[in-house]
């Protein structure tokens, strides 16, 4: 699990606000993967592949829910950071809604 430096240097510096969800996760390439804080346009992803690459493009589907009723969200980012617990992305928002869908599953700012 993060840390709470990790939790500190999340909620400073950024253009939005990042929130925790526990119902969003990240299928990349089949494997699920936890999603640690999410924005409208950005996410870190926690335990993420270690043969991604900053600048790298990056397709993925956010997962909405619980098994076996979770919702799959294809969205197109690119990888924005590495260090040892993760990767974060930029993401462009999958729809129009996307900011009401993300209000209403996460929790608090982190």
């Amino acid at each position: 699990m993060h840390d709470g430096a990790r939790q500190n240097q999340t909620g400073s510096g950024r253009k939005r606000p990042r929130y925790r969800s526990y119902i969003i996760h990240a299928r990349i390439n089949g494997e699920i993967y936890e999603v640690f804080d999410i924005s409208l346009t950005g996410a870190y992803i926690s335990q993420a592949p270690d043969w991604f690459a900053e600048g790298q493009g990056l397709e993925f589907d956010f997962l909405i829910g619980n098994p076996p009723d979770e919702k799959a969200i294809p969205v197109e980012g690119r990888v924005v950071r590495i260090d040892q617990d993760g990767m974060g992305v930029i993401y462009r928002p999958p729809g129009p809604a996307w900011a009401k869908v993300l209000h209403k599953i996460t929790s608090h700012e982190v």
